[in-house]
This record gives structure tokens, C-alpha cells and sequence, in this order.
């Protein structure tokens, strides 16, 4: 084969690259070879081996000026073995053949030509052979119940991502995966990548947490500021016939029925705690009129604290008010089916061990940071989507059972199909995931490729803060 023979002439270096972002452009079909004899211990016999073996490959074409990786080189070999064994397992099993893999291979041989450097080569961004949807679906899969097994695999899928995306992060950095003790390879996947996250965060900011779901999105704009950007919390899906002609019709049922209450309530109509109206205002505010603006998962959170308030008071409400609640929350319920995404959000809520309190002194300190940095880097909207999610929630007292009731015909407020969820502990896990989230747009500069005069200042001011945050985070989870 051509390719081949013109591979043999070239220097050593380059064929490292080669070979490294051949090894990378495999790495998914270990997911197939889990079903093809890899089942026993899957993740530290098979999958933690392999990264092994492609981390050193690809450090060693990345840094070749670095001496020998010892730490590493003797589980590198192993997995070499692991990693051979398993892919041609699964290459054979999706009937991959060597051909496509040198067509792809072929790309990386015009960088040689134009004079870019090894090094240059190994950290560019990867073609996936032959099929790039069905590999990135394996990736997709693998990457799945590698965090679905919550030992640290952040650390590789975070990895494995950047090499798809041509994204380098600092020497030290990138090499944390390399030096890490060959006793402690053999201590399995939970040691070896709490350790890996350790050296990490030693050589920079720490790392966002991959997949935990966010009340609010944040992005780059075109004017190279981060702003609050529609995130899936606020798109509507439509599974049933008639549904895209029903949705607008319910969100403007709901807007209009909550501004009439809240108007009613401060008009003194009825004397009523005043957080009624102000959380309907809120409401109001973000209940979105089209993906671009509002955010319906804060205002299902809004929604929330008034049934909380309504159920407990039920009794002691005015019947006209509580009728008008009772309504407004069965439109909003109705609603729900359009953002799917809603119940996602409350499963991790729900499931969380969200009794720890959150540092508040640390949130605090992230936002003032975010402040300090507002307009340059920061439009307005950031600060103000974190203060509100911060906002202390109405105090909800439990109803006094020795207290007279009120006729039985008195309405009440419905059942929540999601169930119950309390309103405080929610709130910590929207503003702590709202700051996992910003963090990732914060870091993400260089993949959008920010040169904005003080970024890299920014990150380490903010890094300190957003640190306790993150542990308090990956606890709950």
C-alpha cells in the first residue's frame, strides 16, 4: 500500500502520531467488545487499560521531548495487548476493515506535507473512520456507562472529547494521565481517576462536571462575552397530534391567569401572605413565549413554591383565591408534557443527597467574581440568572392541625405527577448546577477560540471559588 510505504520513510516522530491517532480513532469500539467476551469487570480489565494505552501513545506524539513515561509504560504495554485483543474483537464484529481506517489515516498525511510538526499533528482534531455517526454513537454509549458508574470518568470522557475536538489543555495538564504510580493502576478505575482529577486540578482549574442537567444555559456571543444562552430546559417537544397548535394556546392560559391573580393580589383584594404575588410575578417572568426567552424549568420551580404555600394554607385561604391556584397549577401541569426535560431535572433533585448545604460563602465569592467582570466578559443577564436562582425561597410552615378547617368544598391544590419535591433542595441543586454550567462556558473559551483580554485572569480568580462548589456537587450527585 502506498500509504504505507510513504509512512516508513518519515521520522520517528511522526509515526508515533500516526499510530497514537489511529489507536484514538479505535478507542469506541471497546463498547461492542464488551459483548464479545469482555464482560468480567469490563471497566478495569478492558476499558481503563485502554485509555491507558492511548493516553501514552498520545503523550508520547504530543511531548516527545518528555522522557519515558515509567509510571505508565508497563500498564501501557499491558493494555496494548488488552486494547489490540478487544478492538479487533469489534472490528470484526462491525466488519471494519484496515482500508478504512488508512483512508482516514491519509488525511493526516497532507498535514506532513505542509510542513506542520508532529506534535502539531497529534493534537489536531480527529476524523473518525469510515462511519463518524456510528463510531460517535459507540463514543456516546461508552461514555454513558462510564459515568453512569460514578468513579471519576469524567476524567477520560472530558479526555477523549478534547482529542475529538482538537482541544490541548496545558502540558502539565495533558500529562497528569501519565504519571500517575504503577501501584496504583493496579487499585482499579476509582483510584486511579480520583487521582488523575487530583493532578488535574493541581496544573489548573478544576474540571466542570460532565451531565449534570442545568436550570440555565450559558454560551459565547458574537461580541465574545458569555451570556444566557436557550438551553433544552425551554424547547418544546410536541409527541402528540395537535400538540404545536395547543402549546401556545396553554402558555398564554397560564401567563394571563397568573398576571390576573397577582394583579388581584396587590390590589389588597384578598389578605394573603405577600409572597403569593411576588413568586406569580416571578412566574410571569419566566414563563417563556418562545425558546428564546424566559426559562420554563424556573418557572416550574416558581410554580412549585406556590403549591408548597397553597398546601399548606389550603385551609385558611380565601375559596375565590384558592380556586384561581388550583386552575393555574393544572395548566401549568399540563404544560410539563411539552418540557421533558423538567422531569429529568427532579429525578436528579430527588435522587441527590442534597441534606449537605451548599457553600454559600463560596457562591458567593463566584459571584462577585461574576460581577467584577460585568460587562467585559459577563453579559448582565449572568449575574442576574445566578441571583435569582440564589434568591432565598418563602418560608412554607407546616398548617396547625388544632386549627379550625374550612368547609371541605374549600379547593385544593392537585397533585403533582412528579411528585413531591422540596422546594429548598431543589433550589440548591438549580444554583449549584447553574454554576457547574457557567464554569463550562468559562472554560470553554479556548475551544470557541476567545482571546479576550483577561479570560485567563478571570479563570483564576474564579477557579479558587468554584472548587468547594463542585465538590459539594459531585457529592450530592
Amino acid at each position: 500500500m502506498q500509504l504505507e510505504a510513504w509512512l516508513r520513510k518519515q521520522p520517528r516522530e511522526v509515526a508515533v502520531a500516526f499510530a497514537a491517532r489511529a489507536a484514538l480513532r479505535v478507542l469506541p469500539m471497546v463498547q461492542p467488545a464488551r459483548k464479545a467476551g469482555f464482560e468480567f469487570d469490563f471497566l478495569a480489565k478492558t476499558v481503563l487499560p485502554v485509555f491507558c494505552a492511548t493516553a501514552v501513545a498520545w503523550a508520547a506524539a504530543k511531548y516527545p521531548a518528555q522522557p519515558v513515561f515509567r509510571a505508565a509504560a508497563r500498564p501501557a504495554r499491558d493494555a496494548d495487548r488488552v486494547a489490540a485483543r478487544a478492538a479487533a474483537l469489534a472490528a470484526d464484529a462491525y466488519g471494519v476493515h484496515a482500508a478504512d481506517l488508512w483512508e482516514a489515516v491519509s488525511d493526516d498525511t497532507w498535514c506532513v506535507e505542509t510542513g506542520q510538526t508532529a506534535s502539531i499533528i497529534a493534537g489536531l482534531p480527529l476524523r473518525p473512520f469510515r462511519d463518524p455517526v456510528q463510531l460517535l454513537s459507540l463514543w456516546q454509549e461508552l461514555k454513558a456507562a462510564l459515568l453512569a458508574a460514578r468513579q471519576d470518568w469524567q476524567v477520560w470522557t472530558i479526555w477523549y472529547d478534547h482529542r475529538l475536538d482538537g482541544r490541548v489543555r496545558g502540558e502539565e495538564r495533558e500529562l497528569a494521565y501519565v504519571r500517575i504510580k504503577e501501584a496504583l493502576w493496579k487499585q482499579g478505575p476509582a483510584i486511579v481517576n480520583a487521582e488523575i482529577r487530583r493532578l488535574i486540578e493541581e496544573h489548573g482549574p478544576p474540571a466542570p462536571i460532565e451531565n449534570v442537567p442545568s436550570a440555565v444555559s450559558y454560551g459565547w456571543s458574537s461580541k465574545g462575552t458569555i451570556t444566557v444562552v436557550p438551553g433544552p430546559q425551554n424547547w418544546p417537544v410536541f409527541p402528540f397530534q395537535g400538540g404545536e397548535r395547543d402549546h401556545p394556546n396553554r402558555l398564554e392560559a397560564s401567563r394571563v391567569l397568573a398576571k390576573d391573580t397577582a394583579r388581584s393580589l396587590r390590589n389588597g383584594k384578598w389578605n394573603v401572605r405577600s409572597e403569593y404575588g411576588e413568586t406569580l410575578d416571578d412566574y410571569v417572568a419566566y414563563l417563556p413565549r418562545d425558546p428564546e426567552e424566559g426559562n420554563f424549568l424556573l418557572a416550574d420551580a416558581q410554580a412549585r413554591i406556590i403549591r408548597a404555600m397553597f398546601a399548606a394554607e389550603q385551609d385558611f385561604l380565601p375559596s375565590p383565591l384558592a380556586a384561581k391556584l388550583k386552575v393555574l397549577l393544572e395548566q401549568h401541569i399540563g404544560l410539563r408534557a411539552y418540557y421533558p426535560t423538567t422531569e429529568d431535572f427532579y429525578e436528579s433533585v430527588r435522587t441527590g443527597h442534597l441534606e449537605t448545604p451548599l457553600p454559600l460563602d463560596a457562591v458567593e465569592g463566584f459571584l462577585h467574581g461574576v460581577r467584577d467582570n460585568t460587562p467585559t466578559l459577563f453579559e448582565t443577564n449572568v449575574s442576574q440568572s445566578l441571583e435569582g436562582v440564589a434568591r432565598p425561597i418563602p418560608t412554607v410552615a407546616p398548617a396547625n392541625a388544632e386549627a379550625p378547617k374550612s368547609d371541605s368544598a374549600q379547593p385544593a391544590p392537585p397533585l403533582d405527577p412528579l411528585g413531591e419535591v422540596d422546594p429548598e433542595k431543589a433550589r440548591r441543586f438549580t444554583l449549584g448546577s447553574a454554576v457547574n454550567a457557567l464554569w463550562k462556558a468559562v472554560l470553554s473559551g479556548d475551544q470557541a477560540d476567545k482571546t479576550v483580554e483577561g479570560w485567563s485572569e478571570v479563570i483564576a480568580i474564579l477557579g479558587p471559588k468554584v472548587v468547594p462548589i463542585l465538590e459539594w456537587l459531585r457529592s450530592v450527585l
